[in-house]
Formats: structure tokens, C-alpha cells, sequence
């Protein structure tokens, strides 16, 4: 009976082993998810859910004009705990963000209805190096991100609502993400 147990408990730890080393090697270590201002933490915590499914890990937060929160504290009910997972940069400005991306060689591709966005279909999301920003809620994202961001891509719309909740659009551009690099890698 105790041998039993001991081969339960080595089991679980080398199927544990083994599910950490598969995650850490389905990991895109080159891309980043940006949540500029987002009002509603819930959203966002409810995003980190797709990002951990989808193995992205670098998440910056930008507070500038919305309340600050800890993604570590909350979202244990909204992320599913994929909240303890990431890794996460918290900045006081967009520029800040912006600015430090670029410097680490980030192109930058803003989620935007503007009129000169391109279909997440139409662009190549199988470039290294690459941060994704996700505006606010109601009033998308800054001037100075679409100022400096180097594509603007957007997810088509064939009915009557414009856009998405942000937890559905980073699952459709992260699942784009991975169906265009996995062919490439």
C-alpha cells in the first residue's frame, strides 16, 4: 500500500514536471500584450485567461487615467488563476510603455477602428518581436499609440456592433496569432 502511494505521488510530480517544461516550450517569448487604461479590471483580468491559453507571458499595464489594480490580487475568479503566471510591467504612461518597447525592438501593433487599420487576416502576426496593445473600452486607444504604433489592425465585423469585448478580441487576435506562427515555426 505505501508503495502505491509513493507511485502516485512521483507520478504527479513528474507529469507536473513534464506540463511545466511543455507549457515554458509552447511560450512566445518575443510577444507582448498591452492594456492601455483599460476601465474595467474585470476585462482585462478575464484577458489574461486567453493570454496564458495561448502562451503569451509579458503583460504591460499602462495607468494613466484609470485606477490602478493588482493583477496579482485580483483576478483569481475572472483569469482562472492564469494571473499568477504572467509576467507583468506595470506603467504610469503610454509613452513610458510605448518608448521601452521600441528600445527592446518591439514593432507595435494597436488594436484600432481607425480608417487606415488593417484585418488581422491581411497582416503577418508571425513576426518576431512584436507588442499588442488593446485600448479602453469606450475610447480605444490614445493619440500617442496610434502616433507610434507601426500597423493598426483590427478584427472584421459582418453584423451590426463595431467591436468586441476586450477578452474576445485578444482571444481572436491571440488564436490568429498562434494559427499564422505555428505553420511558420
Amino acid at each position: 500500500m505505501v508503495k502505491d502511494i509513493w507511485d502516485t505521488v512521483f507520478y504527479t510530480k513528474s507529469s507536473r514536471k513534464k506540463k511545466i517544461n511543455t507549457v515554458l516550450n509552447n511560450t512566445w517569448k518575443d510577444v507582448s500584450i498591452v492594456f492601455e487604461d483599460i476601465f474595467d479590471p474585470h476585462n482585462v483580468l478575464a484577458s489574461f485567461r486567453n493570454c496564458d491559453a495561448f502562451g503569451v507571458r509579458d503583460i504591460h499595464l499602462v495607468f494613466s487615467k484609470q485606477k490602478r489594480f493588482n493583477p496579482l490580487l485580483l483576478g483569481k475568479k475572472s483569469s482562472a488563476s492564469a494571473n499568477k503566471w504572467l509576467h507583468y510591467t506595470i506603467w504610469n504612461s503610454s509613452k513610458e510603455c510605448i518608448s521601452y518597447l521600441k528600445e527592446n525592438k518591439k514593432k507595435i501593433y494597436a488594436t484600432s477602428l481607425h480608417r487606415d487599420s488593417k484585418n488581422i487576416w491581411d497582416v503577418s502576426l508571425s513576426l518576431k518581436d512584436i507588442a499588442i496593445v488593446f485600448g479602453n473600452e469606450k475610447t480605444g486607444i490614445t493619440d500617442y499609440v496610434l502616433k507610434n504604433s507601426d500597423i493598426l489592425l483590427k478584427i472584421p465585423m459582418f453584423g451590426f456592433v463595431q467591436s468586441l469585448n476586450l477578452s474576445v478580441s485578444v482571444g481572436i487576435i491571440l488564436y490568429e496569432l498562434n494559427k499564422q506562427r505555428r505553420v511558420y515555426y
